[in-house]
């Protein structure tokens, strides 16, 4: 029985922060960004740059955006979630009603129109 592991660009360890590919919600990838950040061993100047280089596939043209000098200072997280969520959540209606239907999954129950 051969073990695969999965190639360098998706391998994810407390130095090397998980991929967006942009496919996935960007929600849950900002999720992971800032759970991250808590859990890494990089200093503060080296998570922004960190995550600059992790987006592949379709967000990867997205990197040109980012601009270095604010990624390697105190927010660099902040600044780099804040200038990527423009790009990958279309609009203000569209983030309500997906957080209006989130709302209803949880909370009703399956005999809620019975």
């Amino acid at each position: 029985m051969e073990i695969h592991s999965p190639p360098a660009a998706q391998q994810v360890t407390a130095k090397i922060p998980s991929g967006y590919s942009g496919s996935a919600l960007w929600f849950t990838y900002e999720g992971q960004v800032q759970e991250r950040a808590d859990l890494t061993e990089l200093t503060e100047e080296r998570q922004g740059p960190a995550l600059r280089s992790r987006p592949e596939g379709a967000a990867a043209i997205y990197k040109n955006f980012l601009d270095r000098a604010q990624l390697t200072r105190a927010g660099g997280i902040e600044y780099f979630v804040r200038t990527l969520r423009s790009h990958f959540v279309k609009g203000a209606s569209s983030v309500f009603l997906w957080r209006f239907t989130q709302i209803f999954r949880f909370h009703r129950s399956s005999n809620a129109l019975l």
